[in-house]
């Protein structure tokens, strides 16, 4: 459908959250999916300020400061709900995906500290759902 000076893609569900439209060129997000990634961006955001508070009042009661991984926060929590998803998402991606994927990249970002894992994750979307309009300021005299 040619809309003058480009083309316009509307997908079936126009009332639908992630609903993307681009026109000439230039890709718009629609105003729901803004604020949703900017909903999750402030959890994450939340969340890795409530990770590093965890690890500031473990070293207050005494006991030395470590970064806890991404990978012993999954395996807590893993443990605690009796299930194995960990184990089961590396036998799969090493398996069926790319044994390469796991082992570069995977260990890695589960080795990182878990607040900059989401804080890293949280200020990319908050970057993302930026507001791109453009404010000028005016200064009177």
């Amino acid at each position: 459908m040619s809309t003058g000076s480009g083309f316009l893609i509307d997908f079936p569900n126009r009332n639908s959250v992630f609903d993307l439209s681009f026109h000439a060129g230039r890709g718009y997000i629609r105003v729901e999916t803004m604020k949703t990634l900017r909903l999750i961006a402030w959890v994450l955001l939340g969340l890795s300020f409530l990770l590093v508070g965890h690890e500031g009042l473990n070293a207050l009661e005494g006991k030395p400061y470590r970064l806890i991984p991404l990978g012993e926060w999954w395996f807590r929590i893993d443990q605690a709900i009796g299930t194995a998803s960990l184990n089961l998402l590396q036998a799969t991606i090493q398996r069926h995906i790319w044994p390469w994927l796991w082992d570069a990249v995977i260990q890695n970002v589960l080795a990182a500290p878990s607040w900059m894992v989401f804080g890293v994750i949280g200020m990319l979307l908050m970057w993302v759902s930026r507001s791109r309009s453009r404010r000028t300021l005016t200064f009177r005299s």
